[in-house]
């Protein structure tokens, strides 16, 4: 970092120390640079222009558009020939139970984003359901396919 007072270039404890010092490659790049040995993207600005996420509902809170993801994907499951069950708490271990030929599914709904080499991911702090959909803007992503 520059110090404009003393016209001299400030060094960090962290980078007087060697903490940057590994040669690394980007993940998403494939540039190499400079960083920790737990870095794997040269920059945040790299992730962000590699990523391809579209916010499906700009403005809504986040509750609002889990509502409206989970909706999307009852009706999806319905148009498959599944009975479909909301939960009514928020804190309920799963959003949707799906029950078809006598099988039922726990299913949990998370908004998704994908990156411009085809990864889909999404948050997955707590989920407690066997059975994950990932809601994209364009399509819902299903982990495992139900059966």
């Amino acid at each position: 970092m520059y110090c404009a007072i003393l016209g001299k270039m400030e060094v960090t404890m962290r980078q007087a120390k060697g903490y940057y010092n590994y040669d690394r490659k980007c993940v998403e790049c494939g540039n190499g640079f400079k960083g920790t040995l737990k870095q794997n993207r040269c920059s945040k600005a790299c992730v962000l222009e590699n990523e391809k996420y579209i916010k499906p509902y700009p403005g809504l809170p986040t509750g609002t558009v889990g509502a409206i993801q989970e909706l999307r994907v009852s009706i999806d499951l319905m148009a498959n020939g599944y009975e479909v069950f909301r939960a009514i708490s928020p804190s309920c271990s799963c959003d949707l139970l799906a029950l078809k030929n006598g099988k039922m599914f726990d299913v949990e709904v998370r908004t998704g984003y994908e990156r411009k080499n085809g990864w889909v991911g999404c948050p997955n702090q707590g989920i407690r359901a066997k059975h994950l959909v990932i809601a994209l803007p364009d399509r819902l992503v299903y982990k495992p396919v139900l059966c």
